[in-house]
């Protein structure tokens, strides 16, 4: 079977070096039998697998006879973000559709992986190199817009903006403090990918303000998560784990999050859990902050071993090659 493999910029994705997580992606198809189309959109294949949608493709699947259930859409974004993708008319392009979250969609042909994290590293640091960290709060992510219902781009602003907060939480990551035509230009690059049913005016809020606790942008988070004894991770929407708990995990700092319910999905112990309004956070801000040295430790450490028990499951080189695995199992070849 020859497979063609689109990446998130609906461009022909080719096998990446083996240091690459999606290596064991591409591995495990050609494990399978597969041939990868490494030429341009001449080449015939019988196989899409889209990590998004193209309409371009979809028709070079019909000029080729690639039957529905040989497409495969992979989505990397929900509705909040992207609801094009969520039109009747795109899903029903494709025979198959891999979500990260049984919340983004439902059906007999969704099917549901972990989002791909990575792997944890054992070594941590002593009991007396961590507590002279930063004893505030930050926050790595970026400030974006999204004109639907269930963005949580406007809380990260609000949260910000709080007074009760700011001066708590240093704040890095790209689209801050940027001029009003940025910001603009945000806007309309989400209302161009929301349909009109979505639409809401909520995400306009604190538009264009300036942030006091801004840091700038960071060129390795990691590094500047594991300065901080806490960190707050707030999701794109409630519906999915991304990288944001996982990488804060990884740089042991205390975790408060704001997104999927983690009771229900992982495990209530791996954070602190704040519901998705200023009130809720600034309580749980007020509380982790005022914990002792001794409950501080005692909490970081608890939270990192629950970390430790489910990485592997959401590690990303297994994650991508179980994608890749299902995937073929699902063909009709």
């Amino acid at each position: 079977m020859i497979i063609k493999v689109i990446g998130h910029d609906k461009k022909i994705f080719l096998k990446p070096q083996s240091n690459n997580p999606w290596s064991a992606f591409f591995s495990e198809l050609e494990t399978a039998g597969a041939q990868i189309v490494t030429s341009g959109s001449s080449a015939k294949f019988d196989v899409l697998i889209a990590n998004s949608h193209s309409k371009k493709m979809i028709r070079k699947c019909e000029k080729f006879g690639v039957s529905k259930e040989n497409r495969i859409l992979i989505l990397w974004e929900p509705k909040e973000v992207n609801g094009k993708l969520y039109k009747t008319s795109t899903l029903n392009s494709y025979g198959h559709i891999f979500t990260p979250s049984s919340h983004w969609l439902k059906g007999q042909n969704v099917h549901h992986f972990n989002w791909p994290q990575g792997k944890a590293i054992r070594k941590t640091q002593s009991d007396i190199e961590w507590l002279k960290r930063k004893n505030i709060i930050v926050f790595v992510g970026s400030n974006k817009y999204s004109i639907s219902k269930g963005e949580l781009y406007s809380l990260r602003r609000e949260v910000f903006k709080n007074d009760k907060n700011n001066k708590f939480i240093d704040l890095y990551g790209h689209g801050w403090n940027q001029n009003i035509i940025y910001d603009i230009l945000s806007i309309l690059s989400s209302l161009l990918k929301t349909t009109y049913r979505n639409y809401s005016l909520k995400s306009l809020k604190l538009f264009a303000k300036q942030y006091n606790n801004y840091k700038g942008i960071t060129n390795n988070k990691q590094k500047t998560l594991s300065k901080y004894k806490f960190a707050l991770a707030i999701e794109n929407s409630n519906g999915y784990v991304s990288e944001k708990l996982f990488e804060s995990l990884e740089s042991q700092c205390i975790v408060l999050y704001v997104g999927i319910n983690l009771n229900k999905h992982l495990n209530k112990n791996i954070a602190v859990q704040s519901n998705a309004n200023v009130f809720d956070i600034s309580k749980k801000l007020t509380q982790i902050l005022c914990l002792s040295n001794t409950k501080q430790l005692s909490l970081m450490k608890k939270q990192r071993k629950e970390y430790l028990k489910i990485n592997k499951d959401w590690e990303n080189y297994k994650v991508l090659k179980n994608l890749a695995r299902d995937s073929v199992n699902l063909l009709n070849i």
